[in-house]
């Protein structure tokens, strides 16, 4: 939270400071995954495995020139993410996990000639997280409401790159690379069934992003 907000100190002291700055809003596709570091690997599951969801990311933006070739950006979006986690359980299992943040990407951009190379953090809070059966088989869930489970922040870096037409409107394509686990393992006592996600497994977003949008103030 320290880190967060001395982030935002500085976006505010540059925005105040610049003689001029653009503002726009995006909008994305967003193509979510999750990467799984298996610290505790006995379990009775059998063919683990995840699967990519699609989603929406979209906000504002609003860039300040700092010198001809290079510019700093901020972001607030509203971002969709989540994955499909199929696995073995006497039968085959599949859940959709659903997980919404407010994110707000920090990046520094170098230009030429309309295109730019884009790099740099992202602070994701929590809004909702939802688990829901993929398949007929699969167990009915008593309670969707998953978001306990989900860590209450996350850090990501994001890096890119994206063309702007001379009037204004652009496009972008975007990884997202998630630096902190997204999950609070299940305590120990639940068993496999009840567990959200399996003891001490650490979970990172894995997220593609691309899309459109439109810059103001020129």
């Amino acid at each position: 939270m320290k880190l967060l907000l001395t982030v935002l100190v500085l976006c505010s002291s540059v925005l105040s400071h610049a003689q001029k700055f653009h503002f726009g809003i995006k909008a994305n596709a967003a193509i979510s995954d999750v990467s799984i570091t298996m610290i505790k690997r006995e379990r009775p599951y059998f063919n683990e495995s995840t699967h990519s969801k699609v989603g929406f990311c979209g906000g504002l933006f609003a860039e300040v020139p700092l010198f001809k070739y290079a510019s700093v950006q901020a972001e607030a979006l509203y971002s969709n993410a989540g994955f499909r986690y199929d696995y073995r359980f006497g039968d085959e299992r599949s859940y959709n996990y659903t997980i919404n943040y407010w994110s707000f990407p920090f990046v520094v951009k170098a230009r030429l000639k309309g295109f730019a190379l884009v790099g740099g953090v992202q602070y994701s809070s929590l809004i909702s997280a939802k688990k829901s059966p993929a398949n007929n088989e699969s167990k009915i869930i008593d309670d969707p409401d998953v978001k306990s489970s989900h860590q209450p922040e996350e850090w990501a870096l994001v890096y890119g790159i994206e063309y702007t037409a001379p009037f204004g409107l652009g496009a972008n394509i975007r990884y997202h690379y998630g630096l902190t686990s997204i999950s609070k393992p299940s305590p120990p006592a639940l068993s496999y069934q009840e567990q959200v996600y399996l003891v001490d497994d650490k979970i990172y977003n894995s997220i593609i992003q691309f899309g459109i949008y439109w810059r103001f103030l020129k």
